[in-house]
């Protein structure tokens, strides 16, 4: 059986307090509760703010431009919060999942 997986995208730096250097536990909730609910229904789910511990490990725009592109590239489905004000690497990552058809 393959693992269907989803990308799960959305602002993330200018949700990470700069006191704390973390995301809010409100904001970081919000993803849990949808990683959360994939992951029960069988899915693997790729998200930077997860993989770069809320904000704590930050990995530099060479490192995650190129794996999250592969990730949105064999992802199965395609999750993104835009963010307000706008998030430009969400958008870029939409730009990215719609120009290879993701759904």
């Amino acid at each position: 059986m393959t693992t269907k997986k989803v990308f799960l995208a959305g602002p993330f730096k200018s949700l990470v307090d700069e006191n704390t250097g973390l995301m809010s536990l409100h904001e970081r909730g919000k993803l849990e509760s949808l990683i959360s609910f994939f992951e029960n229904e069988g899915w693997f789910v790729h998200n930077a703010h997860k993989r770069e511990v809320w904000g704590k490990d930050f990995m530099t725009p060479q490192q995650c431009t190129k794996i999250d592109f592969e990730e949105i590239s064999t992802c199965d489905l395609f999750v993104a919060f835009p963010g307000s004000p706008a998030s430009p690497g969400t958008h870029i990552e939409i730009g990215w999942a719609s120009a290879l058809k993701k759904r």
